[in-house]
């Protein structure tokens, strides 16, 4: 018979490995060529005024600000967003396709040399003409929450990764591998049950689900924007779509492959019986 406490591991590996796999796929996300891919894939408005190739560049520079740790170096964060948003602009406002999409106040702010070389105060100049040209600060603020959410949560998941690990490896050590098995697979049952009814929900009603998802992390309300901004043209529906997709296929892989081995252990002649 299992001890009380080697059951209380499986329990808790089993729910650490749960939290894992989810986070597993938040980092699939986050990972830079999951923006570049899905941000080179979406279809982009005809009416931005900057190119497909010059908005999926922006989206990986302001994907770089809002995930990776800043190690107290905000400002240079926010330099190279608007470096890159400057850059981009300069090019795109003398861009003959794009000539409609510029308006003279843009183009000037755009092309007004900063003495010293201030990229921050000319992307907030475009800002200040219009939202489809530069963040302007709802954005910016929006994109602070969320790396400090990001960033915030990250070491508490590498720590329920570890837990996990950990409990998976007591088991293995005590020789109570039903037990482990059993871990393996209730985590990942769980997962599938929660992502099938996450999926038949976004499946149905994808701007319900998103705006739940926003509306709990996000509850003070400054993640709405206008269709035409500089930051939904960079990342349209869509993007968000393909990023859920990737969540998703990349938690129920990882489930699987647990279930897999969990069930193969459950399986195996001369486990421990409890």
């Amino acid at each position: 018979m299992a001890r009380v406490w080697e059951k209380a591991v499986c329990a808790a590996g089993s729910a650490l490995l749960t939290v894992t796999l989810l986070a597993a796929g938040l980092g699939a996300c986050c990972l830079p060529p999951t923006t570049e891919a899905l941000a080179g894939a979406t279809e982009k408005p005809d009416d931005s005024p900057y190119t497909a190739e010059q908005l999926a560049r922006l989206a990986r520079a302001a994907r770089d600000y809002t995930v990776d740790f800043r190690f107290g170096a905000p400002q240079e964060a926010l330099a190279r967003l608007d470096g890159a948003i400057v850059e981009a602009a300069v090019v795109a406002c003398e861009d003959p396709a794009k000539a409609d999409e510029w308006t003279l106040r843009a183009k000037e702010a755009a092309l007004r040399p900063q003495q010293p070389h201030n990229p921050v105060a000319q992307a907030q100049q475009l800002a200040a003409v219009s939202d489809r040209y530069a963040l302007d600060t709802d954005a910016l603020r929006h994109l602070d929450d969320c790396n400090r959410l990001i960033t915030g949560a990250a070491p508490a998941l590498a720590l329920c990764a570890a837990g996990a690990v950990a409990a998976g490896a007591i088991l293995a050590r005590h020789g109570r591998q039903r037990l482990l098995g059993r871990m393996l697979v209730a985590g990942p049952a769980a997962m599938a049950a929660a992502l099938a009814a996450l999926a038949a929900w976004a499946a149905i009603d994808f701007m319900g689900f998103f705006s739940a998802f926003h509306g709990l992390f996000f509850p003070q309300g400054n993640w709405t924007f206008p269709i035409d901004s500089l930051l939904i043209t960079m990342y349209p529906t869509r993007f968000w779509m393909g990023m859920g997709a990737v969540w998703a296929a990349t938690t129920v892989v990882l489930s699987i492959l647990c279930l897999g081995f969990g069930i193969r252990l459950n399986k195996n002649k001369g486990n421990d019986h409890d």
